[in-house]
């Protein structure tokens, strides 16, 4: 037998690493089709029509389909789905057809503003690379998986605007890189978890419009980074905690409609970045504090009973 020379190797490590790619597009392609056929659109005449084994074909030997050309997704440099962004498509259909698992690389998972309904289904959480995911302005009941907790790499989470019920699931905590956080607007109640104080990252944090009740916890008060906080349109109860003082960054601070009770923080006015304050529609008694006055980027205050 001939000795193997460095060019045969080379060649060889190229065909099966193409090999594998090839197989790697493939179980995507099918994937996505499969889903498709589980969907409906409100224009079937322009619903996914790039979604196809006929479109950019390949006219290789093997003759593969690759989806990276398709309506609504991209690729990686290797050629693998990173991101899916289905917004605003007029689908309708459920996510209990898409093999999440069959792609790995996916970073950014967008199907905002269409008719999707039914659960999250919890095998969510194989996309471990996801960075973004917004599911929001849809119809999806049921609570939020506690496998979310496995999206250790999401910096983006909107849920908001849904059917969504059950209590905020603790996993969400593990979330070290969470930046902006949206599940208003749906039925969720229960507690805020305290240890939504360890994410560090956070800058946005939308819970408004829920059923969510209980205390706010003070170790929100380490949030250092966060500039908007809606809690407003729940069921909260007790003082706002004096460690929201630590809040520097705080430009929007929207808790009224709730049953809040106890005084406005005295020294709110170290605030310095606030821009909007809402508070009315509480149970709040004491002294409007003077150190309001000091904050000069105010633009809207509301204190009213």
């Amino acid at each position: 037998m001939a000795p193997l020379t460095l060019s045969t190797i080379l060649l060889a490590i190229i065909t099966v690493f193409c090999t594998l790619n090839v197989a790697a597009s493939s179980d995507e392609v099918q994937a996505l089709l499969k889903w498709k056929a589980t969907l409906q659109s409100q224009n079937t005449t322009i619903f996914l029509p790039s979604w196809t084994h006929d479109h950019n074909l390949n006219f290789s030997a093997k003759k593969t389909v690759s989806p990276c050309n398709w309506y609504g997704v991209s690729c990686d440099d290797n050629d693998r789905v990173n991101r899916l962004n289905l917004s605003l498509s007029g689908l309708n259909g459920t996510l209990d057809h898409l093999s999440f698992s069959s792609f790995p690389n996916l970073m950014y998972l967008e199907l905002s503003l269409n008719n999707f309904y039914g659960i999250i289904p919890s095998k969510i959480g194989h996309l471990s690379n996801l960075v973004y995911l917004d599911l929001s302005a849809n119809q999806f009941t049921g609570i939020i998986p506690l496998e979310i907790g496995e999206l250790g790499n999401l910096a983006t989470l909107h849920l908001f605007q849904n059917q969504l019920t059950g209590s905020i699931p603790q996993g969400i905590c593990q979330m070290s890189f969470l930046s902006g956080l949206a599940l208003g607007q749906n039925n969720l109640y229960g507690s805020i978890p305290s240890c939504f104080g360890q994410l560090f990252m956070l800058s946005n944090v939308k819970l408004n419009h829920n059923n969510i009740s209980g205390s706010i916890p003070y170790e929100l008060g380490n949030l250092y980074n966060l500039e908007k906080l809606y809690m407003n349109s729940n069921s909260l109860t007790g003082f706002i905690p004096e460690t929201f003082l630590n809040l520097r960054n705080l430009t929007d601070l929207s808790l009224y409609q709730n049953q809040l009770n106890g005084s406005i923080p005295r020294e709110i006015g170290k605030l310095t970045s606030l821009k909007k304050v809402d508070l009315q529609l509480n149970n709040l008694n004491g002294p409007i504090p003077s150190s309001l006055g000091e904050i000069k980027s105010i633009l809207l205050l509301r204190l009213q009973i």
